[in-house]
C-alpha cells in the first residue's frame, strides 16, 4: 500500500504552516552588519515554582523530583503558576524588537496560492482537498485530468461564527458514486465519518461518530455499498480510548451504524488473538479477491498482516476465516496486492529493507521469493498498479520512486522533478501509472502523474505553480561523525555565497525517534528563518532516514546514540564555520525534545540558546505516570533494572545540574495537549529556572490552542525564531 507521509515533526516544518506561499526575492547575501543583543532582563524574573521533593527508589538507586506536584490535575497552583510564566515571556519579547516585523513577515508567506492538500483518484474520477490562497478548504471532484472542477463540499458552511470544521479524512467509493467524509472540529481528533452523493453533493443520512482521526480513524470501501471504519469504544466507566479501544465496524449505506457490532478487533474472532495496545485496520485492494487487515501497536510501522477471501465477509465477524499471512516478529512495514500475489517490505535479515513475494491463498514467508534485494535504499512503501509493481525508496535521506514492470526482473527509476522526499497518493490498482507528491528543502509540494510505461512524470496541473524566488538560497547534504564513529546525514539550508566566518546563527532540528524521518519538506514559513540564519537537519539515530537498523540504534538502551549524534552535528556547523559555539539554537519538537534537550544539558557550551517545543522530557516519570506498550517499546520501561538506567540517563528533566551557565531555553506547551502531557515540561521550565547560573532566561511559553500534533500560529513561529536570534546576538533584519 502507498504509505502515509511522516509526521511533520520539525520546528519549522510543521503541518500546520500550511501551503507553499509566494515568498518575496531573497536578495543577495547582506553585508555584515552590527549585532542585535538579547533584551534587557525584567526587573523581576519570573516566579519560581514551589519545591516539594518526592523521592522514589529505583534498584537502589534514589531518585529526587522536586516539582512532583505539578503533575497532579487538579492543581488550583499549576494553571496560576503557568499563566504569570507566560505573562513574563509574553513581556520578554515585546522587548524583541525584530519579533513584530518577523510575525509580519510570517503573514505575508502564508498569503500563498492554492495547494492541493490530499488527493485520490477512482478510475477517471479525480477527488483532492484544495486550499485557496487566503481561504479554506473543500472536498473538488474533476471527471479527468482535464476535465471541469467541481466543488462537493465546504466545510466552512458547516462551522458556526468564529468557529473551524477541518476535513481530517475521506475515501471515495470504488465505483466514485459515493464519498465518506470524516470532520471534525477545531483541529484533528474525535469527530464523525458522514457518505456525500457525488452526483448531487448532498449528505445521506448516514452519520458515523466515534471516530477519532488521529487514533486508527481510518475508512476503507469494501464494495460499492458498505466500508470499514475504525471507531474508539463506547464512552464506559473504564473503557479505553486508546489504540486498544479501537475496533473496526462494517457499515452498510443505510444501516444504523449503532447496530453493526465490530468486525475486526480485540475480542471479535478467535482466529485473531491481539494483545492490549495492538490497533486494527481493515484495507481493501481494487480488485483483489482478498480483504486485508493489519494490526500494529502505534506509532511503530511494523505490523502482523492477516487476510481472508471477500467471499466471506458479511457473516457473523466471529466466522471470517481470517489466515495470517504475516506475524510481527516477519517484521513487515508495508505490503502490496496484485491477482494472488503478496508483496511484502521486510527488514528482516536487511536492516534497510528488501521486498518478497508469496502467494495470498497460501502465503509462506520461509519459501518466499525476493522482489528486491536489500542494498544501500531504504525501501518504504509499495503501490501495485495495473502495469507495475511501484517502489517507493530513500538513498541517505531522498526519495527514489522505482518502478518494476509486470514480468520484469529489474525496476527502473523514474526521472524526479527534485532532489527531496516523495509521497505516494491515492492510487486506483485498476489504472497504469500512480500519482504522488514531491517537495524538497527549497521547491515547494507539487502533486506529479505518472501515466506508465517509458513516460516521464509531468506537474497534473490541478493548482498553478506560486511564483517566488528562492534562488538565494542552497541545500546541501553532507555527514557529521558521531562519537562512535557513525556517518549522521546532516542538511543545511543557507544562503549562497554565505560567510562562513562563524558569525551565523544556526538554527538546528533533530527527532530521533519513533522510526520517524525528517525528510526534505518545504513550508513557506521556513523562508522567513532562511532569511535571517542557517537553517539544519540532524537526521539522528532513532529515526527511519536509514532504515530499522538506523532505528534501532537509537532506541532504549541505545537512546544515547541520539543526542551524541546532534552533538556531533552542532559540532560540524561550528568546525565548518557555517557558525559557532553560542551561535547555534537547538531545536526539538515532540520525542525530539529529548534529541535536543539532552545534548544542551550535556554540552551546554555548543549551544546558545534552546527551543523545545510540546514534547515530555521526563520520560522516567512519564513511564509509570502514564505507561503504554509503544512508550516502553521505543523507550524503555522503569520495571527493569536495564529500562530504568536507559530511561534515566535519557530524562533531561533529571539531567540538570545546578550551578550550570545554560543556554538561553524557550519551552512551549499547550495546555490543552492530548498527545503529550504538559507537566514534564512545566518541570522542565522550573528546574532550568532554579538550577541555571549566569542569568541566561528561561521561559515558558504556553500555547492555549496548541500541543504535539496541533497547528501552532504565526505567532508562536515568530516567537521561537526570534527567541533564537536574539539569544545569539544575531544580526538585525
Amino acid at each position: 500500500m502507498s504509505g502515509p507521509p511522516r509526521l511533520a515533526f520539525a520546528l519549522l516544518l510543521a503541518a500546520s504552516c500550511q501551503g507553499g506561499g509566494p515568498p518575496a526575492p531573497a536578495g543577495p547575501a547582506p553585508a555584515p552588519a552590527p549585532v542585535e543583543s538579547a533584551p534587557a532582563p525584567a526587573a523581576e524574573g519570573p516566579p519560581r515554582a514551589p519545591v516539594r521533593p518526592v523521592t522514589d527508589a529505583y534498584f537502589g538507586v534514589n531518585v529526587v523530583d522536586p516539582y512532583r506536584w505539578m503533575e497532579d490535575p487538579d492543581s488550583a497552583e499549576l494553571p496560576e503558576w503557568m499563566g504569570e510564566q507566560s505573562n513574563h515571556a509574553r513581556a520578554y519579547f515585546r522587548r524583541v524588537a525584530r519579533r513584530d516585523a518577523l510575525a509580519k513577515r510570517l503573514r505575508e508567506l502564508d498569503a500563498r496560492g492554492d495547494e492541493i492538500e490530499s488527493f485520490g483518484v477512482v478510475q477517471n474520477r479525480l477527488f483532492y482537498v484544495k486550499r485557496a490562497a487566503g481561504g479554506g478548504a473543500g472536498l473538488y471532484v474533476r471527471e479527468g485530468p482535464a476535465g471541469p472542477e467541481r466543488l462537493l463540499f465546504d466545510p466552512a458552511s458547516e462551522a458556526a461564527p468564529g468557529a473551524r470544521v477541518s476535513i481530517d479524512l475521506w475515501a471515495a467509493s470504488p465505483d466514485g458514486a459515493h464519498v465518506a467524509v470524516g470532520t471534525s472540529a477545531g483541529g484533528p481528533g474525535a469527530g464523525a465519518v458522514r457518505v456525500l452523493a457525488v452526483a448531487t453533493g448532498a449528505f445521506l443520512p448516514d452519520r458515523i461518530d466515534r471516530v477519532n482521526f488521529a487514533n486508527f480513524g481510518i475508512v476503507t470501501w469494501l464494495d460499492a455499498r458498505r466500508f470499514f471504519v475504525g471507531r474508539t469504544a463506547k464512552p464506559e466507566p473504564g473503557a479505553s480510548g486508546g489504540a486498544e479501544g479501537v475496533r473496526v465496524h462494517l457499515h452498510t449505506l443505510g444501516a444504523d451504524p449503532e447496530r453493526e457490532p465490530p468486525f475486526f478487533g480485540r475480542g471479535v474472532n478467535p482466529r485473531v488473538a491481539l494483545d492490549e495496545g495492538w490497533a486494527p485496520v481493515v484495507e481493501v485492494v481494487a480488485g483483489v479477491p482478498y480483504v486485508f487487515a493489519t494490526v500494529r501497536r502505534a506509532p511503530d510501522p511494523q505490523m502482523s498482516l492477516y487476510v481472508a477471501p471477500v467471499s466471506q465477509i458479511g457473516g457473523a465477524a466471529d466466522k471470517v476465516p481470517w489466515r495470517k499471512a504475516a506475524d510481527y516478529d516477519d517484521q513487515i512495514t508495508d505490503f502490496a496486492a496484485r491477482g494472488d500475489e503478496l508483496y511484502l517490505v521486510t527488514h528482516k535479515g536487511a536492516p534497510r529493507s528488501k521486498v518478497v513475494r508469496t502467494s495470498l491463498s497460501r502465503p509462506d514467508l520461509a519459501s518466499a521469493a525476493t522482489a528486491i534485494g536489500p542494498g544501500e535504499r531504504v525501501v518504504r512503501w509499495l503501490f501495485a498498479a495495473k502495469d507495475a509493481l511501484y517502489v517507493h525508496s530513500t538513498e541517505r535521506g531522498l526519495a527514489r520512486v522505482s518502478r518494476l514492470a509486470w514480468g520484469q526482473a529489474k525496476p527502473a527509476d523514474l526521472p524526479l522533478a527534485v532532489e527531496g522526499s516523495v509521497r505516494f497518493a491515492g492510487n486506483d490498482p485498476r489504472r497504469a501509472g500512480l500519482y504522488f507528491w514531491q517537495t524538497s528543502w527549497l521547491s515547494r509540494q507539487r502533486l506529479y502523474r505518472h501515466e506508465g510505461g517509458a513516460s516521464p512524470p509531468a506537474d497534473a496541473g490541478l493548482a498553478p505553480p506560486v511564483a517566488g524566488d528562492l534562488s538565494a538560497f542552497e541545500a546541501v547534504e553532507v555527514e557529521a561523525t558521531s562519537a562512535d564513529g557513525a556517518r549522521v546525514p546532516l542538511s543545511i539550508v543557507a544562503r549562497k555565497g554565505l560567510r562562513r566566518d562563524g558569525s551565523a546563527t544556526a538554527f538546528l532540528e533533530g527527532y530521533g525517534a519513533y522510526n520517524n524521518a525528517l525528510d526534505p519538506l518545504f513550508r513557506p514559513h521556513n523562508v522567513a528563518l532562511f532569511e535571517r540564519a542557517v537553517y539544519a537537519v540532524c537526521h539522528a539515530r532513532g529515526g527511519g532516514e536509514l532504515g530499522r537498523g538506523w532505528h534501532e540504534q537509537g532506541r532504549r538502551q541505545n537512546k544515547h546514540h541520539t543526542w551524541e549524534d546532534f552533538i556531533a552535528c552542532a559540532e560540524y556547523l561550528a568546525a565548518n564555520q557555517y557558525s559557532a559555539p553560542g551561535k547555534i539554537v537547538a531545536t526539538g519538537y515532540s520525542a525530539g525534545v529529548l534529541c535536543a534537550g539532552n545534548a544542551v544539558v550535556r554540552r551546554p557550551d555548543l549551544f546558545g540558546a534552546v527551543v523545545l517545543r510540546h514534547g515530555g522530557p521526563n520520560p522516567l516519570r512519564s513511564a509509570a505516570a502514564s505507561p503504554s506498550p509503544a512508550f516502553a517499546a521505543e523507550l524503555g520501561t522503569p520495571a527493569t533494572k536495564e529500562g530504568f538506567e536507559a530511561l534515566y540517563a535519557m530524562d533531561v528533566y533529571h539531567q540538570v545540574r545546578d550551578g550550570v551557565r545554560y543556554p538561553a531555553a524557550l519551552l512551549i506547551v499547550g495546555s490543552s495537549d492530548a498527545r503529550t502531557a504538559s507537566w514534564g515540561m512545566t518541570k522542565l521550565a522550573a528546574r532550568l529556572q532554579a538550577a541555571g547560573a549566569g542569568g541566561r532566561p528561561v521561559l515558558l511559553r504556553v500555547e492555549r490552542s496548541g500541543g504535539a500534533g496541533a497547528s501552532p500560529a504565526a505567532d508562536e513561529f515568530a516567537d521561537a525564531i526570534a527567541f533564537g536570534l536574539a539569544e545569539t546576538n544575531a544580526a538585525p533584519d
